[in-house]
């Protein structure tokens, strides 16, 4: 069977996601698979500014709606897709399309006399689950999930849903030498939800050199701003801060978002979002694979698949004292710490994007046969 031709949707934003979509492109392109990207976050950018101008000089400088700049990087990629004549339409993430364009692809696909098909690769497990349910019943015809549990829920619904965990990409994170110099005594890059915020502002970080990255809107007026640089950090930079770090830092989210969409067209998107907390997760993070593939010493609190797949090599703790605590107790003993960074690194060994790419070829194979 000839290498099938991929049209890879990136997922929107110009981080963490992002990231997702940029290794498994380039593990796909190394496993033999022909690729046209479709960079949606940069699409999304020039829409945004265009229709900016437009009402700005037409429309006495209204503020343009978001899903108009979505609605139009959705039709200037279905164009390109029309063109390039694809196999299969890969999609990461998915959720910065709205609605109306999802339907206008699957409109355009009925249409079709040799239709793509749609493989959607969920990346927020188990934050968005309804968002991600629509997506997953109504439009995709193969679904890889970063969450074990959700994948469960999909197959349960008759759903063709696989499990594919974070990874990491050897080319990028790799553990540094031996006799590092450290520039960090905890260092954590993410983003700043309440939750993380609000521990991180439980401990006492006196003597500690600590770094927190990413965006927080809440960090540079309160007391966390000694410690923050705002920015959006690519992600080879963050891998090289993790092999200059003693411990990398993991706060897993604790509360989702639901949409409940009451109407929408294409000119009207009516919806409610309210929060909830999650009950119960298996699967981690891509932080923590890429932290310990870099050698480092994830301090996390608890995952099923973190305990399973780190076991003591991590540490864990289940409030700000406890973190204070293990981060300050592990800095006192350096030879402990080497060996946990070396023994993450080996937990992890194998769990990554060329493997998933390949799992993905061969499950795409059986999809189009």
């Amino acid at each position: 069977m000839t290498a099938p031709r991929l049209f890879l949707a990136y997922s929107g934003h110009s981080s963490s996601t992002y990231d997702v979509a940029s290794y498994l492109h380039k593990a796909l392109v190394r496993q033999g698979a022909e690729v046209r990207p479709f960079p949606l976050h940069t699409e999304l950018v020039f829409n945004e500014m265009a229709i900016a101008e437009f009402y700005k000089r037409y429309r006495d400088g209204k503020e343009p709606a978001m899903r108009d700049v979505q609605y139009l990087a959705g039709r200037a990629m279905l164009g390109e897709m029309l063109a390039y004549k694809p196999d299969v339409l890969m999609v990461v993430s998915g959720l910065v399309l709205p609605l109306p364009v999802w339907e206008m692809l699957a409109a355009t696909r009925r249409r079709l006399r040799d239709p793509w098909r749609v493989v959607v690769i969920l990346t927020e497990s188990p934050y968005r689950p309804n968002e991600e349910l629509h997506l997953a019943c109504h439009y995709a015809d193969l679904v890889f999930s970063n969450e074990r549990e959700f994948v469960k829920e999909l197959s349960a619904l008759r759903v063709w849903a696989e499990y594919l965990p974070h990874a990491y990409d050897p080319q990028v994170h790799f553990p540094a030498p031996d006799g590092r110099e450290l520039s960090w005594d905890v260092y954590l890059c993410g983003s700043g939800f309440n939750e993380r915020t609000r521990l991180l502002e439980q401990v006492n970080w006196s003597g500690i050199r600590f770094a927190l990255r990413g965006i927080w809107p809440d960090a540079p007026q309160g007391v966390l701003a000694p410690f923050y640089q705002e920015g959006v950090v690519p992600n080879d930079a963050v891998a090289e801060e993790y092999r200059h770090s003693a411990i990398v830092l993991n706060v897993h989210r604790s509360r989702g978002e639901r949409v409940v969409l009451l109407s929408y067209s294409r000119d009207t998107v009516v919806e409610e979002r309210e929060p909830f907390a999650v009950a119960s997760a298996y699967s981690t993070n891509a932080r923590v694979i890429e932290a310990a593939a870099c050698g480092a010493v994830v301090a996390t609190d608890r995952r099923g698949e973190v305990e399973e797949l780190l076991g003591d090599a991590a540490l864990y703790y289940e409030d700000a004292q406890g973190l204070e605590t293990a981060v300050r107790d592990l800095l006192a003993h350096p030879d402990r710490r080497e060996a946990l960074g070396r023994r993450a690194a080996q937990a992890v060994q194998g769990r990554t994007y060329d493997r998933h790419a390949q799992s993905i070829l061969n499950l795409i194979g059986r999809l189009l046969l």
